[in-house]
């Protein structure tokens, strides 16, 4: 994997959390967490320094996504990754209501990455993300889910499991062990072989 990223909204964080809590200190992926939210994102930052050695980051436009790092989207903004593994922050309208949209995120990174992104969708409100996921898949990325009947809000990830036959339906201490077990010989670590 070069990009594990994450989309949620409502009960999202605390699932974000469990996971992100239960990962070694030296975990070698980018992770990338992008939530519905209307109010400023540092006070979450904050919070998941408190529960991990990973350094968390909050997104800013034109920053590099670096190894070993843990990166949440700023607030009532859309975060984007480029070409070039740099993330773009957006100021332009919601996308069906939502800002950031997790569907436009999904879809920057199944164009950037392809079949070396993991897209997981956690507990939302609405179907934001399922059209992204499917993105994911189509460039033959791999999609993780939220399992419904552990999400505090079911719409998002079942719209997810409706949307990719082939996604992994998951409970948050599940997505720790299999990101543990990734096999770290098959992430890409010289820069000349990035995307």
């Amino acid at each position: 994997m070069n990009i594990i990223a994450f989309g949620g909204s409502l009960g999202s964080f605390d699932a974000f959390k469990k996971v992100v809590k239960s990962l070694p200190a030296k975990f070698p992926f980018p992770i990338v967490y992008v939530f519905h939210q209307k109010i400023d994102s540092s006070k979450h930052v904050i919070e998941l320094q408190k529960v991990t050695q990973i350094p968390v980051i909050q997104i800013e436009d034109g920053m590099d996504i670096e190894f070993g790092k843990i990166y949440l989207s700023p607030a009532d903004r859309h975060t984007v990754v480029q070409k070039g593994r740099k993330f773009a922050v957006l100021a332009t309208e919601p996308i069906n209501y939502t800002r950031p949209s997790i569907d436009l995120f999904f879809n920057s990174i199944a164009n950037v990455f392809g079949k070396h992104a993991l897209g997981v969708v956690l507990s939302g409100g609405n179907y934001d993300g399922a059209e992204g996921v499917k993105k994911v898949a189509y460039n033959r990325g791999f999609v993780w889910v939220q399992s419904p009947n552990l999400s505090p809000a079911k719409r998002m990830p079942k719209a997810a499991i409706e949307a990719v036959e082939s996604a992994v339906v998951l409970a948050p201490y599940q997505m720790v062990e299999r990101l543990i077990e990734l096999n770290y010989e098959d992430f890409i670590l010289r820069s000349d072989k990035l995307v």
